[in-house]
């Protein structure tokens, strides 16, 4: 009888110690797999939030990138002169005052006219509220400066930069009024074969019927390729006659010819367009002479059309329609 009590106590006790162990041993291994679950989690959670950073960092990049980082030498830039319109009639007055003096009365450098001949002025082709100049695209819708001191306009061999604010008419989206791979031109000096080069800002169309603003610079090299770079305009922005400033810059420091655009009516600024100087690129010096030379157009900043002699036919239908509010041109 006390050996079958035994027996029972001893069954007993193994049967519990055989289920004890198996709890311990399922316990155990589900702590392991909890644990690395857990661990497996707060992997995944620290991947996320590094990559939520990163996407981030990346974004702000992006956003600060499609600002443009002015040059280095952008706090010492001089205005050399300053068109904005500002009369209804008469020359058209350059508002910058000389450099080195705070009169601004003085407007006898670089003021301009409207028509091609200083004698022969017609007001009526440019029409002007005090705010803007309206461009018809004829013959004589030019501002034409003409004085002795027009090698100031010059980038030469050091930086340059030309800002316009604009707006496009809307004719420029059909194609009677300018065709594909066409231009109108906006502000220049000089012309494509003139000595000593060439700058602009022109309207262009390329082959699709897409339209740019395109910033271009001829050195005194003629037979090497222009510089240019473009930003495309928005056929939304045209239709609904929006004022856009676009700014072309000549920075030697960094041999790069860029083109920043702003929609100053919705405050919308686009990436800079930006294009390596080639390393023979010289110094843009239109040079002056009279009309029939080789330089004759070379001292002639022109606003709306191409430079011509008073009494030359217009070989192209590039001239610019729209308005332009204000044209600046500063060295650096």
């Amino acid at each position: 009888m006390d050996c079958k009590n035994n027996n029972k106590t001893r069954y007993s006790v193994e049967v519990i110690s055989y289920f004890r162990r198996n709890v311990e041993t399922k316990y155990i291994f589900f702590s392991k797999r909890l644990s690395g679950l857990l661990a497996a989690t707060a992997l995944i959670m620290s991947f996320v939030a590094h990559a939520d950073i990163g996407a981030t960092h990346t974004t702000l990049v992006s956003e600060f990138a499609s600002f443009n980082t002015p040059p280095l030498a952008e706090a010492s830039t001089d205005s050399v002169v300053y068109w904005t319109f500002s009369q209804t009639s008469g020359p058209v007055r350059n508002t910058q005052p000389p450099l080195g003096q705070s009169n601004s009365n003085d407007h006898q450098n670089h003021s301009g006219w409207i028509g091609y001949s200083r004698a022969n002025s017609d007001d009526s082709e440019v029409t002007r509220d005090g705010t803007l100049a309206k461009f018809n695209g004829q013959r004589n819708s030019i501002v034409f400066v003409d004085d002795a001191n027009h090698t100031d306009l010059n980038p030469g061999d050091g930086s340059f930069i030309v800002t316009t604010r604009f707006a496009v008419d809307q004719s420029v989206l059909e194609d009677d009024a300018l065709g594909l791979n066409q231009t109108w031109n906006l502000v220049q000096k000089g012309r494509y074969n003139n000595s000593g080069g060439q700058w602009k800002l022109q309207i262009r169309k390329n082959h699709a019927g897409r339209i740019f603003l395109q910033c271009l610079f001829n050195d005194n090299n003629a037979d090497a390729e222009k510089e240019t770079t473009q930003v495309r305009l928005k056929k939304t922005w045209i239709e609904a006659d929006h004022i856009l400033e676009g700014q072309c810059t000549l920075d030697r420091l960094a041999n790069r010819l860029s083109l920043d655009l702003t929609n100053t009516t919705l405050n919308i600024p686009l990436k800079p367009k930006t294009a390596e100087l080639r390393n023979s690129f010289a110094t843009v010096a239109p040079q002056a002479g009279e009309c029939g030379s080789p330089n004759a157009f070379g001292g002639n900043v022109t606003i709306g059309n191409k430079p011509l002699c008073p009494k030359q036919k217009l070989d192209t239908d590039d001239a610019f329609r729209g308005k332009v509010y204000s044209v600046r041109i500063q060295r650096f």
